[in-house]
């Protein structure tokens, strides 16, 4: 396997993430990346890797564009989780990954 650093470019600036909803950050990248040119075969799987995974939605983008490519993406991973401690930022992650409330009374 090879590490193919910069396969990906961003191409225009975005606003920084942390305070937007999933929706709003697919809305935030879209048409931030293009593809590099140090990228491999198209017949190579690849493996995405990025820095941090808040909501997914950066490495769901970048996969849709390799995917539009032609390219088969295999997986993402991270390097790191963000620890989400308030309500809004809770709220920011898809719904499948939000905590699910306790429902048992407290003793």
């Amino acid at each position: 396997m090879t590490l193919a650093e910069h396969s990906l470019v961003r191409v225009r600036a975005t606003d920084a993430m942390h305070c937007l909803g999933a929706n709003e950050r697919t809305i935030n990248l879209a048409g931030a990346f293009q593809l590099g040119n140090r990228l491999p075969p198209i017949r190579c799987p690849i493996l995405l890797i990025d820095d941090i995974y808040t909501t997914g939605t950066t490495g769901n983008v970048a996969a849709l564009l390799l995917k539009q490519a032609g390219y088969t993406v295999i997986g993402i991973a991270t390097v790191a989780q963000a620890v989400l401690s308030s309500r809004s930022a809770e709220l920011a992650k898809p719904s499948h990954l939000r905590q699910k409330p306790n429902l048992r009374p407290n003793p």
